[in-house]
C-alpha cells in the first residue's frame, strides 16, 4: 500500500512537473506575423528570407526557441545578436521571458525527439574534415560541420545532430573557441589595468573636457571577421590556444579621427591609394576643413603623415582652444594606442612643446579602453557597411564619399560623449568649465573585461616585446625636459 502511495505521490509530482513546463512553451510564432514583425525593427528582407527558410527555425515547436535561435542567427549575420527591446518587439512577450530564453539557448531543443545516426564511414569523414581544416588554420564553425556534414549525407541535419554527434566523438574531436592570428587580446596581466587606471585618474580627473582628446585610426577594408569564434577542432587540441587565419593582403582605406570628452570631433584623416579627388572637391567638400585627404600606397599611415595631421588639424585645433583664457596654460591630453607612427620621439616631443600629454593604452586592451573602439567605430562600420551597396568596391573615390556620408551621420556629440563614458571618463556638469572625472568601474563593466581580468595573465608568460612595451603618460619627459 505504501509503495502505492508513493509511486502514485511521485507520478503525481512529474505529471505536474510536465504540464507546467508544457504551459511555460508558447507555441511557435506565425512564420508571416514574423516576417512583418521583423520588418517593423529595421531587419532587412534578404535576411528575413533566409531565417525565415531555415530548416531548423521552421521546425522549431516553440516561442522561447525561435528566440534564440533568432538571436544567434542575427548574431552571425551582423557580428551582434538583437537588443531585448527588439526581440520583445517581434515576439509579444516580456523581458524576463526573453532573458530566460536567451539564457537557455537551444540546448534544451537537442534532447528531444529523434537523433540520426549516420553511418560510419561518413561520420568518419567528417571528422577527417574537421582536422583537416584546423590543421589549415580554419577550424570550422559548428554551422559549417553541420552544412558539410548535411551536404555529404543528403539529409537536413540540424544542431541537434551536431550534438549527438559530438557526444559519440568525442574522444576525437570537442568544442572550443578560436582566435585571429596573432590576436593575443586575452593575454593581458592585471597589473596593467591597474596601472592604466592610476594614471587616468592623474591625468583625467579634473581636467577640462574640451582639452581631452582620444585618436585612433581605423582601417575600412572587406576583411573576414576578426572576432572570437566558436569552433569544431581536434581532441588533441587540448587547452591549447586556436587560432584562425585573416587575410590581411587586401587593398584598403585607412580612416584617422580624433574626438574630445567635450563631444566634438575634429577633421577626419583619410588615406587611400587614389590621387585624383576632384570629384569630392567638386561635391563641396573643403581640404583640410572637412576632411583631409592623402595617397599612400599601401594605404596605411606612417610617422610622416601623422606629423603632418598634427601640424594640419591637432595642434590647430589646440591652439584655437587656447584663445580662451581658461584654457592658454593648461595642458591638453591626448589618449591613443602605441602604435610606432604615432610615438616617435619627434611626435611625442612635438606633442609636449605644445603642452599636450600623451597617454596610451596597455597592449591588446583597446577593445576595452579605446573610446572609439567602444562606441564610434561599432556605429560607423554599421552605416557604413549598410552604404556599401551604393557602390562598386573597387572606385575607390565614390567609397570615399560613403565614407565621408557615414563618418558625418555618426560622429556626433551623443555618441562621442557614450564613447568616452564607455571608457569611464564622464563631465562633472556641477563644475565650470565642465570638468572631468574617471571612473574605473565602469570600465570594468565592458564586456569581455572581466574574464581577462579574472585570467591574470603573469607578465613573465608574455614575450620580451610585450613586456617592454611602454605605456602610460609616455612624453612626461619631455616635459621634465623643458623645466
Amino acid at each position: 500500500m505504501c509503495v502505492y502511495v508513493y509511486r502514485t505521490l511521485i507520478f503525481s509530482f512529474l505529471m505536474k512537473t510536465s504540464s507546467k513546463r508544457h504551459t511555460n512553451r508558447a507555441d511557435p510564432m506565425d512564420l508571416e506575423r514574423m516576417k512583418l514583425r521583423l520588418k517593423q525593427i529595421g531587419i532587412d528582407d534578404r535576411t528575413s528570407r533566409r531565417l525565415l527558410r531555415d530548416s531548423t527555425f521552421c521546425n522549431l515547436e516553440c516561442r522561447n526557441h525561435q528566440i534564440s535561435y533568432l538571436n544567434d542567427f542575427i548574431k552571425e549575420q551582423e557580428g551582434q545578436g538583437l537588443p531585448i527591446g527588439s526581440l520583445e518587439q517581434v515576439f509579444g512577450v516580456t523581458e524576463n521571458v526573453i532573458r530566460r530564453s536567451l539564457n537557455a539557448g537551444l540546448d534544451e531543443i537537442l534532447s528531444p525527439g529523434r537523433h540520426i545516426e549516420l553511418p560510419e564511414n561518413v561520420e568518419d569523414e567528417i571528422v577527417q574534415k574537421i582536422l583537416k581544416e584546423e590543421n589549415d588554420g580554419t577550424p570550422m564553425k559548428p554551422k559549417e560541420v553541420v552544412l558539410f556534414a548535411s551536404e555529404l549525407a543528403d539529409l537536413p541535419l540540424t544542431k541537434g545532430w551536431l550534438q549527438t554527434f559530438l557526444l559519440r566523438k568525442s574522444e576525437e574531436i570537442q568544442r572550443s573557441v578560436s582566435y585571429p592570428q596573432n590576436q593575443n587580446r586575452v593575454f593581458i596581466p592585471r597589473v596593467y589595468f591597474t596601472n592604466h587606471f592610476h594614471t587616468m585618474n592623474v591625468y583625467i580627473t579634473g581636467k577640462a573636457s574640451e582639452l581631452v582628446f582620444n585618436l585612433d585610426e581605423v582601417g575600412i577594408s572587406p576583411w573576414e571577421d576578426k572576432k572570437v569564434r566558436k569552433v569544431i577542432v581536434g581532441k588533441k587540441s587540448g587547452n591549447e590556444v586556436i587560432f584562425h587565419k585573416v587575410n590581411r593582403n587586401i587593398k584598403h582605406i585607412t580612416m584617422v579621427n580624433c574626438i574630445s570628452a567635450a563631444g566634438d570631433t575634429l577633421t577626419p584623416l583619410i588615406i587611400s591609394q587614389a590621387s585624383d579627388f576632384t570629384e569630392i572637391w567638386a561635391k563641396g567638400y573643403r581640404q583640410d576643413e572637412d576632411v583631409m585627404l592623402r595617397t599612400r600606397n599601401p594605404a596605411y599611415i606612417d610617422t610622416e603623415l601623422f606629423n603632418e595631421y598634427l601640424d594640419t588639424v591637432f595642434i590647430p585645433y589646440i591652439n584655437s582652444l587656447r584663445k580662451n583664457p581658461l584654457y592658454t596654460d593648461e595642458p591638453a591630453v591626448l589618449l591613443m594606442d602605441n602604435c610606432s607612427s604615432h610615438c616617435s620621439d619627434e611626435i611625442l616631443q612635438k606633442l609636449a612643446e605644445n603642452n599636450v600629454y600623451v597617454i596610451t593604452f596597455p597592449p591588446h586592451t583597446t577593445n576595452i579602453l579605446q573610446m572609439l573602439d567602444l562606441v564610434n567605430y561599432g556605429v560607423f562600420k554599421k552605416k557604413n557597411d549598410g552604404a556599401q551597396k551604393k557602390f562598386d568596391k573597387n572606385d575607390t573615390i565614390n567609397e570615399i564619399i560613403k565614407i565621408i556620408n557615414s563618418y558625418e551621420a555618426t560622429f556626433i556629440g551623443s555618441n562621442i560623449r557614450g564613447a568616452f563614458n564607455r571608457g569611464g571618463i564622464f563631465i562633472n556638469i556641477k563644475e565650470s568649465p565642465n570638468r572631468l572625472r574617471f571612473d574605473e568601474n565602469k570600465v570594468k563593466h565592458n564586456p569581455g573585461f572581466q574574464e581577462i581580468w579574472n585570467m591574470d595573465t603573469q607578465i613573465d608568460s608574455l614575450s620580451a616585446r610585450a613586456r617592454n612595451q611602454e605605456y602610460g603618460c609616455i612624453n612626461q619627459k619631455f616635459f621634465n625636459q623643458d623645466q
